[in-house]
């Protein structure tokens, strides 16, 4: 007993089923493959790794291949049968004789009808030129053409009853009828004897006629039944080649699909399941992973971009947590920053005033009435400034503005107050609609245009300042623009405690973009721009 072991194909076979019985621990029937050939196993070796540094392209092609070598068969039994069955094939070509046979006889030259139609045709024409016409019409091609067709068929049709009737029986009155013709008719014809042509016409040659006729109608049905009984042939050969085929077509695209199957599950989706096992650790947050990258076609590539990828991942994640940090320790920042500017406000402003309101009113206590009353009227006039004082601290913390109108009155608004109380001249132009402009990014808004107002008033030295608040169809736009002294911008500024981190912080809260252009003697231009979103 010797196992032959030659090539890719088996040797990759012999290298699987020795795996397989090895995970059975089928010992003996190892140590008989390897005796048969030692070498093998190295050579097997580097033909998988091999096959693993071909394209997912170049396996499916090789898989391709060796499905083609199995349908070559096949495709040899096929074209055997179309040629078997093919036009001018054997079975046509008996189909094809038949219908022959019936074209001869129906119409001529087998047929003696044109034949006696002609003699008739004759016996009533008195012209002499058309008779001698006729009479070459009748003896050199319609007499000629039966007997050279007599003479294929009596060579050419198999022995049968149709072949009795075709080149015997219908033939003996066809042959006297030819030769009445030839020895009677003809000279009766000639010499003018119209009489004895007629006698001719509707006796002896009718009489033989009619009996040619009847044995080629019995041919025509053994004709058409010849036919039938050759095209059912046809059918039914045809019909089981086809099944034939069609089950081992079948069973040959079911082999393949297997065996593609097969070495498609052990090439691609092992490592694909691996990605995907290690997609989901990814997934819920465990970037210490690293794939084996085993092969250099497309799933290795695709491993080792993984690979890149999780280590990416990795990098922005600790970047987005100390980001966060940042954010965190800014917000603190900003509101310990605003807890002390709301202190500083209260102290000096509100502070100072009820103090020197405390005074006045303990002082009215050695004033005479009329001192007392100026007194009480100087109070009342601080009260005043007191209250508004306090609207405006109000304002800043949380401007009523904007829920009692809409966004552009609420940055007209803040334009005047910024105006009146820094004497600095602002400009404030608007374009569209806002009133359906929802309240957070209206609120996000005027903070926005809150501190870039603010730090143009206490950074830029500026003499004027534009605020445009347009909207078109896709982006509500909001533009700051001062002529004061601007300054370098870079990313060590941004974060330096002076507002401009807070605005973009703000901007990204709405999905928007905030561009700062500035240089310095250049003064600074800022842009906020808010998508609609519909």
């Amino acid at each position: 007993m010797a196992i032959q072991k030659k090539g890719i194909l088996t040797d990759a076979f012999f290298w699987i089923i020795k795996g397989k019985f090895a995970h059975q621990n089928s010992l003996p029937l190892l140590k008989f493959l390897y005796s048969q050939n030692e070498s093998k196993p190295c050579q097997i070796i580097s033909q998988m790794k091999l096959f693993n540094n071909l394209s997912i392209s170049g396996k499916i092609f090789t898989v391709i291949l060796i499905i083609a070598l199995g349908m070559t068969w096949f495709g040899f039994y096929a074209f055997s049968t179309l040629n078997n069955l093919k036009v001018n094939g054997p079975i046509y070509n008996e189909i094809v004789q038949g219908k022959d046979l019936v074209a001869d006889i129906l119409p001529p030259p087998v047929y003696l009808i044109e034949s006696y139609l002609t003699v008739r045709e004759m016996t009533d024409e008195n012209d002499s030129v058309i008779l001698n016409q006729k009479i070459k019409y009748l003896i050199d091609k319609l007499k000629k053409e039966y007997f050279d067709r007599h003479e294929y068929w009596l060579k050419n049709l198999p022995e049968s009853e149709m072949k009795n009737e075709m080149v015997n029986l219908s033939y003996r009155p066809a042959k006297e009828f030819y030769s009445i013709v030839d020895q009677e008719f003809i000279p009766a014809i000639k010499s003018g004897d119209k009489l004895k042509a007629k006698k001719l016409v509707n006796g002896i040659l009718e009489e033989k006629y009619l009996e040619h006729r009847k044995h080629i109608d019995n041919v025509t049905v053994m004709a058409y039944a010849y036919c039938s009984k050759i095209e059912d042939l046809a059918k039914r050969e045809t019909r089981n080649r086809i099944l034939l085929l069609v089950i081992i077509g079948i069973t040959a695209i079911v082999s393949s699909i297997l065996v593609f199957a097969y070495v498609m599950s052990r090439k691609i989706t092992r490592p694909l399941k691996k990605l995907q096992k290690a997609s989901e650790q990814v997934g819920e947050g465990d970037y210490n992973i690293n794939l084996q990258v085993s092969s250099n076609d497309e799933i290795g590539f695709l491993s080792d971009t993984f690979n890149k990828m999780t280590l990416k991942l990795k990098k922005q994640t600790v970047e987005i947590e100390e980001a966060k940090k940042r954010r965190l320790s800014s917000l603190i920042d900003g509101q310990e920053m605003e807890r002390k500017r709301i202190s500083q406000e209260l102290h000096d402003g509100l502070g100072q005033k009820l103090i020197a309101i405390k005074l006045q009113l303990e002082s009215t206590s050695k004033q005479n009435s009329d001192a007392t009353k100026q007194i009480i009227e100087e109070v009342k006039t601080n009260f005043l400034t007191l209250i508004g004082e306090v609207r405006d601290i109000s304002n800043n913390l949380a401007p009523n503005v904007l829920t009692e109108s809409d966004t552009d009155i609420a940055i007209k608004n803040l334009c005047l107050s910024v105006s009146h109380s820094a004497s600095i001249e602002v400009d404030y132009s608007s374009y569209g609609d806002f009133k359906d402009v929802d309240k957070k990014t209206s609120s996000y808004m005027f903070r926005i245009a809150q501190e870039g107002l603010n730090n143009a008033v206490k950074h830029s030295d500026a003499t004027n300042i534009h605020v445009q608040l347009l909207r078109n169809k896709e982006y509500i736009i909001l533009v700051i623009e001062d002529n004061g002294k601007g300054f370098s911008l870079d990313n060590n500024f941004i974060s330096s405690g002076n507002g401009l981190n807070n605005m973009k912080e703000r901007a990204s809260l709405i999905n928007a973009s905030l561009d700062i252009e500035t240089e310095p003697s250049e003064g600074t231009t800022i842009r906020l721009k808010i998508p609609i979103i519909r």
